[in-house]
């Protein structure tokens, strides 16, 4: 009988495994064939890419760059590629699959001193995607693009929060942390900070509140407790103040000239009540919360709901567990800080800048953390069936559908587009004009390797 549940149990990680290791052959298959959905965002990262490597430096003379520097995104990354393969497309698509496999174990190595193995496989089929609901996974920022499929824009903070947070956390365990990793990390803040305001207001602000909490939680031997966590205090409060040298770095670097910045985010309205109105919308769209009609819509609508139940109920398992001991174990306060970031992105919708449903792209990953949380619980087998047997479910049908649609129009599309590229090539066509939003985007990316 024991042998027959232990069978049982490890043939459900076994799938679990199945559909991780699934879902991250098929980002790196689409990255590597997905010419056909280069849009004009992946095209201007592209071309970055060729240029860093041209001039070796990350701001290439003349460039104007938008609401974000690179410094350690996608395209930083891709132009160490480009040296090899001198395809400015493929560089990209090789440099996205490599950000993919950095969000995957940085998040391992943040979690593993403090959860069971099979706990971080299971919360991985969040990590990975399967409850991140796009209309397919190739070309929809609520869905795989920010994270995975070209140019993957925000894999660099993510991984910068789990590095973070492993430091700082084992740190604060007593846990030996080699001096080269520490400041390795905070170098990596820094680099952040000289990219966006992005990283101070999802990672070093909010980690700021978790010191500050523990601090709290502790005041009755507060003395005894800033001596035994000294490190990690320390460690937290030089991540924001790198960080800020990184903004300052930037601002130096705009005003003598060597960066060119056209920034697009917006200041938010004079208006809290519609400041208010415009976040609480970009919160329920990325989350999933919409009026569903479609197929789509109501895939989006379960995986929202069963991801906001999984939150709720991990925050209910932390303030139970603080009732009955005092005290909050380390996956809990990894599931507060993503709350608090989460927190801190709505407040600075209502009061300093007009957000987009993307800014709260740490929703998913407080998602994993609860899960990872959940499954180190003490209670029964069927409620973690339960939980095991959903996400498994939900990331099934997100796959068939998101990643289903991609490769049913990548066979058709990519003859269409290298039919037109060889006919252009046959008239002696290498340039092309047009409006920044058309099918030249495509047509050039095929090119790409005969440039």
């Amino acid at each position: 009988m024991l042998r027959e549940k232990f069978t049982v149990r490890n043939s459900i990680y076994f799938l679990v495994f199945l559909v991780v290791l699934g879902y991250l052959v098929s980002i790196c298959f689409l990255n590597l064939t997905g010419r056909v959905w280069c849009n004009y965002d992946i095209y201007s990262d592209a071309v970055l890419a060729k240029y860093m490597w041209e001039a070796k430096t990350l701001f290439p003379r003349g460039w104007h760059f938008g609401n974000q520097i690179y410094v350690t995104a996608t395209p930083a990354v891709a132009a160490l590629f480009y040296g090899v393969t001198e395809d400015a497309y493929l560089a990209l698509a090789f440099a996205s699959c490599f950000m993919t496999l950095g969000i995957l174990f940085s998040y391992i190595w943040c979690v593993k001193p403090f959860v069971h193995v099979k706990s971080i496989l299971v919360s991985l089929l969040v990590v990975i995607g399967g409850t991140n609901i796009g209309s397919t996974a190739h070309g929809d920022w609520l869905g795989f693009q920010v994270f995975y499929t070209m140019a993957s824009y925000y894999a660099c903070y993510v991984i910068g929060i789990f590095l973070t947070l492993g430091v700082y956390f084992r740190l604060v365990n007593q846990k030996r942390v080699p001096i080269l990793i520490q400041l390795g990390v905070l170098f990596y803040n820094l680099a952040l900070g000289m990219q966006s305001l992005r990283e101070m207001l999802v990672l070093n602000l909010p980690l700021c509140a978790i010191v500050i909490l523990h601090i709290l939680l502790h005041h009755k031997d507060l003395r005894k407790y800033l001596q035994e966590k000294r490190d990690s205090i320390m460690f937290a409060f030089l991540a924001l103040v790198c960080n800020c040298c990184g903004v300052l770095l930037t601002k130096i670097f705009i005003q003598n000239g060597t960066v060119k910045q056209s920034t697009i985010i917006s200041a938010v309205s004079p208006n809290i009540r519609e400041n208010y109105e415009v976040t609480v919308n970009a919160t329920r769209d990325y989350i999933g919360l919409c009026t569903p009609t479609t197929f789509f819509e109501w895939l989006k609508h379960i995986g929202g709901i069963f991801s906001i139940g999984i939150v709720l109920l991990s925050l209910l398992c932390i303030f139970i567990g603080y009732r009955k001991d005092k005290k909050i174990v380390t996956m809990g306060y990894i599931v507060l800080f993503f709350v608090i970031s989460l927190l801190a992105v709505f407040c600075a919708g209502l009061f300093i800048i007009s957000v987009r449903d993307i800014y709260f792209f740490c929703w998913y990953f407080l998602v994993a953390s609860s899960v990872a949380m959940l499954m180190e619980e003490r209670w029964g087998v069927l409620l973690k069936g339960v939980l095991i047997v959903g996400l498994i479910g939900i990331s099934v049908l997100n796959y068939d559908f998101t990643f289903g649609q991609s490769y049913r129009w990548l066979s058709g599309a990519n003859n269409l587009y290298q039919g037109i590229v060889g006919q252009l090539q046959e008239l002696g066509i290498t340039y092309l004009y047009s409006d920044w939003r058309t099918e030249r985007n495509k047509i050039s990316a095929m090119s790409f390797a005969d440039e």
